[in-house]
């Protein structure tokens, strides 16, 4: 070839720089789009836990509070206090009905199982039950998704953990005895990795002191 041509070799190895530049973008492109997804779960899960621990904080804080009676308002207040579950009464409406419940309607969170509407296994759900006086269910609404403490599927660990303090700050089980509570919830990305083949997790705790506990 002429002076000032370019030779089989040089083009062959002009050729091999511009695929190896081009490898080098697409995997920077692929690498961007990983991380993003990566955040993208991180972002939504950080939401479904705060969301959660707001709505249970707020109801929690109002604990045995009711309008007519202002005296030993913690006393019956927790109607039931698991590992996995909590139920309690305040007055949501104000109102002056009278009895044992003082006018208190009964609240529950709890995870949701095979026996609720919707469920499923592999997404298990945080429930707000609202109770009727007599126990029974009047509503419940799931206010978070994926509420659960491991990678298997469906998921084999409650994501949903409380546990009880008196007033001296010691662990107990004892209802009457409850002055705080610490509400732990771990949760995970609805989807699998796909570069890592788990899932994003995390976790929330908070420790919450009914305003009516003293």
């Amino acid at each position: 070839m002429g002076e000032g041509g370019v030779t089989l070799v040089e083009l062959m190895i002009g050729m091999s720089i511009s695929i190896i530049m081009m490898a080098a973008v697409v995997m920077a492109i692929q690498t961007q789009g990983k991380s993003a997804n990566r955040e993208t779960d991180r972002v939504d899960l950080n939401h479904n836990l705060q969301n959660a621990v707001i709505r249970i904080e707020k109801d929690l804080r109002m604990a045995g509070y009711q309008s007519i009676d202002s005296s030993a308002l913690h006393t019956g207040a927790i109607t039931a206090a698991t590992a996995n579950s909590i139920t309690f009464l305040y007055d949501t409406d104000d109102n002056t009905a009278t009895g044992d419940l003082k006018g208190r309607e009964g609240i529950m969170f709890r995870a949701d199982t095979a026996a609720d509407a919707g469920y499923i296994a592999a997404h298990p759900r945080l429930l707000k039950v609202a109770l009727n006086a007599d126990g029974t269910v009047a509503s419940q609404n799931p206010i978070a998704t994926d509420i659960c403490a491991d990678n298997a599927t469906p998921c084999g660990a409650s994501g949903l953990t409380f546990t009880y303090y008196d007033s001296a700050g010691a662990v107990t089980a004892v209802l009457n005895d409850i002055r705080s509570i610490k509400i732990t919830i771990n949760g995970r990305s609805p989807r699998l990795n796909r570069d890592t083949g788990s899932y994003t997790r995390g976790s929330l705790t908070i420790r919450v002191t009914p305003r009516n506990f003293g």
